[in-house]
């Protein structure tokens, strides 16, 4: 029979690097099984609370929760850690493309601001990817969130009956999206790759937007918010006009920088909105 070591918790704390606060907690946890010194006290580890240290640590740093770890250790065949591993090793993949999805998000917006001022301003076509509108709320016929609804110009009034502007989300975590479309927020944009990929659930609300033809306009907007948000898109409508373009779609509104302080409002974003060809000119 093969003596096993004994180790206090100082000794084996040293060997594996881990704190003595965590080692009485996975020992409370029944993780290791400590004996008591009843001479002198101390509570004595084994080598085989060793290995189980080791391997929980283990188990731990691939992702695996602390149930599945510990169920690793002691109750799965090796059928079943191959399982876990494997589902483990899925979430990884899905969690490193939703991070590079993030990452490129980020980039682009990074060097959008770093072109903001040369940008500011200007017109262009561009194609919009196709993406899902994530609790989706309707909203109240007398009131949108970015448009007033007040006919006092009559360059936009006759714009007003067209779709609201919904403003557009540049990332989200999928802890986020799960929660806030539980909770019926509306207007979070997700591109239909994650929420494919992360089986992101949507309401019967959700609106689909289709891959698109846009006019893209770069503007800065900082006055008080009794001016109409809508009457910023004036060079949009001349642009569309000249160009016998109708809306096709859902506007929306990507903010780069929105800030606050006290009435006044600063934005700099990007509004797109989706157009063809006048099917009736007449």
């Amino acid at each position: 029979m093969i003596l096993m070591a004994n180790y206090k918790i100082g000794e084996l704390s040293k060997l594996l690097k881990i704190p003595e606060t965590t080692i009485r907690y996975y020992d409370k946890m029944g993780i290791i099984d400590s004996q008591k010194n009843e001479e002198n006290g101390y509570r004595l580890f084994n080598d085989v609370d060793m290995h189980n240290l080791m391997h929980y640590k283990m188990y731990r740093s691939y992702g695996l929760s602390q149930k599945a770890a510990q169920q690793c250790i002691y109750d799965f065949e090796l059928s079943e850690i191959d399982q876990t591993l494997m589902k483990n090793l899925t979430n990884i993949d899905l969690q490193i493309s939703f991070l590079t999805s993030k990452k490129n998000i980020i980039l682009q917006k990074k060097q959008f601001i770093e072109q903001l001022d040369s940008q500011l301003g200007t017109l262009s076509e561009v194609e919009r990817e196709a993406s899902y509108l994530i609790g989706y709320r309707k909203r109240d016929e007398e009131q949108t969130s970015l448009i007033q609804k007040k006919a006092n110009s009559a360059v936009i009034s006759n714009w007003l009956e067209y779709f609201p502007l919904v403003k557009m989300t540049p990332f989200l975590l999928e802890k986020d999206v799960r929660m806030r479309s539980d909770e019926g927020y509306s207007g979070l944009i997700l591109s239909q790759k994650l929420a494919h990929e992360f089986n992101l659930p949507r309401c019967e609300d959700v609106m689909e937007l289709p891959a698109c033809r846009c006019v893209s306009y770069i503007f800065q907007r900082q006055n008080a918010m009794s001016v109409p948000f809508i009457r910023y898109l004036e060079p949009v409508f001349r642009y569309m006009e000249e160009r016998a373009y109708e809306i096709d779609g859902i506007v929306t509104f990507d903010p780069y920088i929105a800030l606050k302080k006290h009435s006044e409002h600063l934005f700099y974003g990007r509004v797109l909105v989706p157009v063809r060809e006048k099917t009736d000119l007449g």
